[in-house]
């Protein structure tokens, strides 16, 4: 008869992750927040309209970069490249880094943009969608998040980050 184990392995777990991530993983990766920023309050006074300069939190992570996939699509612009992308991120690295949690309590939520230096390239990328991985026995505790990224040439993250490397 087995019994149910609590979470006092998650250090353990959070360190093998964090050892992964940095052993295989890239080490210059910035992380931008627009959630932790405070975007409700910075609207036009006069017309209530968003203000064109947004605000983002950055933070200098580690991730794994997984899963590279390019396609092109073909409009009566021409041709649209997109890349899509699977990135992991270490838990730990996310504690490091002092990254603020959103409304929800996640550290990484969709809408977020990341930017990493990989092959001598700085690709920056949307994320669509951010899920807590690595669940630790049976509790409700994560070592990590596994994002789906795309990046469009035709709507570039850096529009909203303004290109910042």
């Amino acid at each position: 008869m087995g019994r149910l184990r609590d979470d006092y392995e998650r250090p353990l777990w959070m360190g093998i992750t964090e050892e992964v991530v940095d052993l295989f993983g890239v080490d210059d990766v910035l992380l931008f927040r627009w959630s932790a920023a405070d975007n409700t309050s910075n609207k036009d006074p006069l017309y209530s309209e968003p203000n064109t300069q947004v605000r983002f939190k950055q933070y200098k992570i580690k991730c794994l970069y997984l899963d590279y996939v390019n396609s092109a699509a073909a409009s009566s612009m021409g041709l649209e490249f997109e890349k899509g992308n699977k990135i992991y991120v270490a838990l730990a690295h996310l504690l490091k880094a002092q990254v603020e949690p959103d409304c929800k309590g996640g550290l990484i939520a969709e809408g977020d943009t990341i930017g990493l230096h990989y092959r001598g390239e700085y690709i920056e990328y949307d994320i669509l969608q951010a899920n807590p991985t690595g669940w630790v026995n049976d509790s409700d505790k994560f070592t990590g998040y596994n994002l789906d990224v795309k990046r469009s040439d035709k709507f570039t993250p850096e529009r909203k980050t303004g290109g910042v490397a």
